[in-house]
């Protein structure tokens, strides 16, 4: 058991209850290499320890904001356009809900085959992305 350590730059004296012991400098590298290699080891065992308890989610959740400035129109206000466009890209398919911004960019919500998808599209045809 180690009571007291002196370092005098060159030389490092361990005073035990026992005995002393005398290292050099080149000893006492060696030594804190390996003692913070150990230390190393033995925080990364530690932190895969800690992090393995942790349940891993694996699911990935969307919240949906409303972060554009549409607003809810009735599907009947849709410009003829818009609507000639959609039926031609889309056909067969049915407008379930339609939003409108300030610059007259629709956000259409369509229905195909039972799958609903969200589409962009200026009052003009052209189909966009947001």
């Amino acid at each position: 058991m180690v009571y007291v350590a002196f370092w005098n730059g060159y030389f490092c004296t361990y005073i035990t209850n026992t005995q002393v012991y005398h290292h050099k400098r080149s000893d006492m590298k060696r030594f804190f290499v390996v003692l913070l290699v150990l230390i190393f080891i033995f925080i990364g065992q530690i932190t895969t320890v800690i992090y393995a308890k942790q349940p891993v989610i694996s699911t990935c959740m969307y919240i949906m904001t409303d972060q554009d400035d549409y607003r809810q129109i009735e599907t009947d206000e849709i410009s003829k356009t818009v609507v000639h466009v959609v039926e031609e890209t889309y056909p067969g398919a049915g407008i379930a809900e339609a939003f409108i911004d300030k610059t007259g960019n629709y956000k259409l919500i369509i229905v195909v085959d039972r799958n609903s998808k969200i589409v962009y599209i200026n009052s003009t045809g052209e189909w966009f992305n947001p």
